[in-house]
């Protein structure tokens, strides 16, 4: 089991799936200089060392992966123990707040790397019980196509440049998608009721509505002074556009009619 160095005095993780702006919303509380810095410190696979490839998404394509971000990148680290202590010192801010951004599909990498069960093992490398807000997206057919687009080109933010490939529109893959994040919905469901956890919760159409509502939100729900945010400026540019609805609403009609 891996233990904690120095226990934040206030820590969170922000619960989502891919796709669904939880992005936006981390970076924004990042920027608020109180809400710890949060970013998905536990994505590596324990079996690479590196993010999920598009096979860990039940998809075959012929990319060569992006690199990891040095902040969840395992490579050249020894002990797990090493990014633990390394992941606590970046996502903290001066005033102790510790956030982190997770997946469900990691939760089993996390396990098997820090050597126990969430939520067990988030208290022990955190040193308390973290708060949890879930982020979720309903539009589920717009989530696979960002999603399916991303795993083409490799660039899963606008400061990116991905492959420079242009995507191209594939009904299986995304169909595979939209039941694999249906999947991933219901184990963050499971996961809260098992755990009588009752996160805050949040909806892809608040944050990319509202982005200065929904940080307030948070920063209320963790007992941090919600007045420093005025107004939030998009820390990033939204990557959907006139082709994702194109592909979102092709979807839709084939599947409605095959």
């Amino acid at each position: 089991m891996v233990k904690f160095v120095s226990a934040p005095s206030l820590a969170y993780l922000v619960c989502a799936t891919q796709r669904s702006a939880s992005t936006l919303l981390c970076r924004a509380l990042g920027t608020t200089g109180v809400a710890g810095r949060p970013e998905e410190y536990f994505e590596a696979r324990h079996t690479t060392g590196r993010p999920p490839a598009p096979s860990d998404y039940g998809i075959h394509l012929d990319v060569e992966p992006a690199p990891a971000p040095a902040y969840s990148s395992l490579e050249g680290i020894g002990e797990y123990a090493e990014h633990i202590r390394r992941t606590l010192e970046s996502g903290t801010t001066p005033n102790g707040v510790f956030g982190a951004k997770v997946m469900y599909s990691q939760l089993a990498d996390i396990a098997v790397l820090a050597g126990a069960d969430p939520p067990g093992v988030f208290e022990q490398i955190l040193g308390r019980a973290p708060r949890y807000v879930r982020v979720t997206r309903s539009d589920r057919v717009a989530q696979a196509v960002s999603l399916w687009t991303a795993l083409q080109s490799q660039a899963w933010a606008d400061h990116q440049e991905g492959t420079r490939q242009p995507a191209r529109y594939d009904f299986d893959a995304i169909d595979q998608l939209v039941s694999w994040f249906g999947e991933q919905e219901r184990g963050w469901d499971d996961y809260f009721a098992r755990n009588g956890i009752e996160p805050l919760e949040l909806t892809y159409d608040e944050v990319a509505g509202d982005l200065s509502d929904a940080v307030c939100r948070v920063l209320v729900y963790l007992d941090l002074d919600p007045c420093p945010v005025d107004r939030v400026e998009p820390p990033m540019q939204r990557q959907g556009g006139g082709q994702s609805e194109e592909w979102a609403e092709r979807y839709r009609l084939e599947r409605s009619t095959g």
